[in-house]
């Protein structure tokens, strides 16, 4: 029996989940006055409820609505009302084969259920509440924190006599234009407007969506009406459930800007306020799930500029679609063909200022395009700025707008006084007076435009004090031949002013009065400014004569730069000549003397008190170094380096392969191409070292090969083979045909039985080599020898079996047999042979046969065949 009862738990479980799966897209409860009497009214309800087309949810046509009649006054259930289906459930669907170059994701389809009963109330003063709750919205909600298994509450209201005392109401209702394509990242536009039967005035705004249902979806409405906002997620809120790029206009309901980037479902709820002699009779409600798609479709999109700061303007389409190949923008100048640009982001300059109609046309694959224009205006030479007279707190503080327009005139302005005790500190005055409450730091900002739609802000810092500003220099140096004014720096100009003490000062209330002591003295100043005191003071020094110090005498190298240095207790200096230095009135000037004696004389001055002094500073050349031009030598032999220097000392860098390093002319060897450094070590009265370098190129060993030892038959010639070189010479030349080429014939006399030539090989650089070639003449005929036997033990002697062509001109081949006719070595080159090995193995010892074949050196054919035998 208790497992029958889990069975069935599990079975309500799976009805339940069936039953609140997620399937409602947006809902709206609107209604229609039809008459009032004896003290009742009577309206007809509507509930328009939108279902996605492939939600596997609850289908529309088995809904239970049962509405709940809340009176406003106390919040309480007034009744039930159950609001059966009226007619069929229909579909609405976009058509996207009528929007050119869509791609991706464009299903955007709903179904949408009419509900529909009429409910007779009391006439009230406060009115009534009508809404109905369900779970579950559709899953996956982008702009919520619980993407999934969230309810939803749907609400309008009946307003009472307490708002409309003259005639009763008809409510709103949402035009059905949900099916508008919403691709992620682009623009877009929905109307969610709205039509009022009565002619109320309409406000729209975004609201919080409500939370509603409970575990019973379709259950009884609770007995107290309360709502639930829905939780979002970061970045987004009820006013911005699309992000901060998507607006509702507050006039027509059209929801428009860049839809969020990520795709995905999002809960929108727009309120429609209804106004009816300028007081709010009901706020009206409708709440839809929008899908954002994963689509794209050719668009082109510009907001209107101004450019307040100079004539260039940079141009970007503020579309993302990814399917735009071209551009074409024209930048509105009138009667102007050079206007134009196929760049996705141009740059243009404008001639002259005013506004210009700009059109962008861009276009995709398979002739799609789209095109839009915007207002461009140029007006530069806009300068906002603001001046103040003082900072000082205790006083009303003076602030005088100081913009400018080159083109127009200020019409606005909003100063922010920013005093954050109040919310009264701000003023549309051209020069308003503001007065602050304590001493601080606040930041004063001012926006204003212009008549040409020019905007700008500008930002001040103001540290108040309890006392007038005064800028004044803590101590001066005067001489006492001299009187010197003193000038302290004021804001404003509503004050008095009092120095003390009243000795030698030509007028103590004077801002700038002229004073003469004979002695130090310090002079204060009292500055009062209506409620404000502040005080400084001022050290004035009196010297008779002024102290100076210079460098010393210096010498510097030639072409060089050096730092003059004047010390001492003036205020004022003067170099000369002065055309010789970078700044001649400073302390520590530069100079780079061009002759080799150079004199300069400084002047250091306090007011008639005066003190020159001079200095010399000689210039002496660089050292010079020249390490010869670069050269080449042949491998193997050495050359002389011919250096040449202008200094005191010098060397030679690298030593490897240097005969001497403190020679100019040392004999270099070096094994590779090297780079030699000669170094060039101070010159005179100038310290500094100077490099020049030569590069000595090692030509590479000439590979001079006159040919392999070789043997001939007595009257044979010989054509001999030198490789490695351009030229060649022979030696002795007495039998050679040529003994200046690479390939001579060599006829050798009767009666030698060998001779021997070496060739020299020369390159076109000059290097060379020779080689030696042994020839040994047979009395015999042409013929190949084969030794009888050998023996292949690593002993030095006979280890290797050769064949020993004689008189031949070419050897063909020359292989050796086993006993079983396998081959076990074979060639063409008579100067290999066998070393008894088969594969990596030593052969056993045996006889072998073999086979010889060469071409003598009139075109016969000799061919040897035999045995030879193999001894370990």
């Amino acid at each position: 029996m208790s497992y029958i009862r889990v069975i069935l738990v599990l079975l309500c479980c799976l009805l339940y989940q069936a039953v609140m799966a997620s399937h409602i897209a947006g809902g709206e409860i609107y209604y229609r006055f039809l008459n009032t009497a004896n003290g009742v009214s009577t309206y007809q309800v509507t509930l328009r409820l939108f279902r996605e087309c492939t939600s596997n949810g609850p289908q529309l046509n088995g809904e239970v609505v049962n509405l709940g009649i809340y009176d406003n006054a106390t919040s309480q259930l007034v009744r039930s009302v159950n609001l059966p289906l009226a007619g069929a459930v229909r579909t609405i669907q976009l058509n996207a084969s009528r929007i050119p170059c869509i791609s991706g994701d464009t299903l955007v389809c709903y179904q949408v259920a009419e509900f529909v009963n009429t409910i007779v109330v009391d006439n009230n003063t406060a009115g009534y509440t009508l809404a109905w709750g369900r779970c579950c919205r559709v899953d996956r909600l982008g702009n919520l924190e619980q993407g999934s298994g969230v309810g939803a509450m749907y609400t309008t209201q009946l307003p009472g006599s307490a708002l409309v005392n003259d005639r009763w109401n008809t409510s709103p209702e949402f035009n059905v234009r949900d099916t508008s394509l919403v691709c992620a990242g682009k623009s877009f536009s929905l109307d969610f407007g709205a039509t009022d039967a009565d002619g109320d005035s309409l406000s729209y705004a975004f609201t919080d969506a409500y939370n509603g249902g409970s575990q019973s979806p379709n259950g009884p409405p609770p007995a107290t009406f309360t709502t639930t906002p829905l939780m979002y997620a970061a970045g987004y809120s009820g006013v911005l459930p699309l992000g901060p790029l998507v607006v509702i206009n507050q006039v027509t309901g059209v929801i428009s800007g860049f839809a969020p980037g990520n795709i995905g479902r999002y809960v929108v709820n727009v309120t429609v306020t209804e106004w009816r002699n300028g007081v709010a009779i009901n706020r009206h409600r409708k709440d839809f799930v929008l899908k954002v798609g994963d689509c794209s479709f050719i668009e082109a999109v510009l907001s209107p500029k101004i450019n307040c700061n100079n004539l260039t303007v940079n141009f970007e389409n503020e579309s993302t679609s990814s399917t735009i190949q071209s551009y074409r923008w024209d930048f509105g100048v009138p009667n102007s063909q050079a206007d134009t640009s196929t760049q996705p982001t141009p740059t243009f300059t404008y001639a002259d200022t005013g506004t210009y109609n700009v059109t962008l046309r861009v276009a995709g694959a398979d002739g799609c395009s789209a095109t839009t224009n915007t207002t461009v205006r140029v007006y530069p030479g806009f300068n906002p700025g603001f001046a103040f007279n003082t900072l000082c707190y205790r006083n009303p503080i003076q602030f005088t707008d100081t913009s400018n327009a080159r083109y127009g005139t200020i019409t606005a302005r909003l100063w922010n006084f920013g005093d954050l005790s109040t919310l009264a500190d701000t003023s549309n005055l051209a020069n308003p007076t503001y007065t602050y409450n304590s001493i601080g730091s606040r930041t004063v900002v001012l926006q204003v435009v212009s008549s040409k739609g020019c905007f700008g802000t500008v930002t001040k810092t103001l540290n108040l004090e309890d006392a007038p500003f005064i800028g004044l220099s803590p101590d001066t140096l005067m001489c006492r031949l001299d009187s010197l004014q003193l000038a302290p720096t004021l804001l404003g100009a509503n004050y008095t002013v009092q120095w003390q003490p009243a000795q030698f000062i030509t007028n103590p209330t004077s801002i700038r009065p002229i004073v003469f002591p004979p002695a130090d003295i310090r002079y204060t100043v009292q500055v009062t400014e209506g409620a404000c005191i502040g005080q400084a003071s001022i050290l004035v020094r009196v010297i008779n004569n002024v102290t100076l110090t210079v460098n010393r005498d210096t010498s510097i190298c030639s072409t060089d730069s050096i730092t003059l240095f004047a010390a001492g207790n003036a205020t004022s200096y003067r170099w000369e000549p002065a055309n010789a230095f970078s700044n001649a009135t400073v302390a520590t000037p530069k100079v780079a003397p061009s002759a080799p004696n150079n004199t300069y004389t400084v002047t250091a001055a306090v007011g008639r008190c005066i003190a020159t002094a001079q200095m010399q500073v000689t210039t002496h050349p660089y050292p010079l170094a020249n390490a010869g031009k670069d050269s080449f030598i042949c491998s193997g032999t050495s050359m002389r380096l011919i250096g040449a220097v202008q200094a005191n000392n010098f060397t030679w860098l690298p030593a490897v392969g240097l005969s001497n390093t403190n020679s100019l002319s040392p004999l270099v060897a070096p094994i590779n191409s090297t780079q030699y450094i000669l170094s060039a070590i101070g010159n005179q009265g100038c310290p500094k070292t100077v490099f020049d370098t030569v590069t000595i190129q090692v030509i590479p060993p000439v590979s001079a090969f006159a040919g392999n030892d070789t043997a001939i038959v007595e009257g044979q010639p010989l054509q001999l083979f030198a490789t490695g070189g351009e030229t060649y010479l022979w030696s002795p030349a007495t039998w050679l045909n040529n003994a200046a080429i690479s390939n001579p014939v060599l006829r050798i006399p009767v009666g030698f039985d060998s001779v021997r030539l070496r060739v020299q090989v020369s390159q076109a650089n000059g290097c060379f080599a020779s080689d030696d070639i042994k020839v040994v003449v047979f009395n015999t005929a042409p013929d190949i020898f084969i030794p009888t036997g050998f023996t292949p033990n690593a002993g030095g002697r006979n280890d290797v079996l050769k064949a020993i062509p004689v008189g031949i001109q070419q050897f063909t081949v020359f292989s050796v047999f086993n006993r079983y006719g396998q081959v076990v070595f074979t060639t063409q080159d008579a100067s290999k042979g066998w070393d008894g090995n088969f594969n990596g193995a030593a052969q056993p010892s045996g006889t072998y046969v073999f086979m010889a074949q060469g071409v003598d050196f009139i075109g016969r054919l000799i061919q040897k065949k035999g045995t030879v035998v193999l001894i370990r």
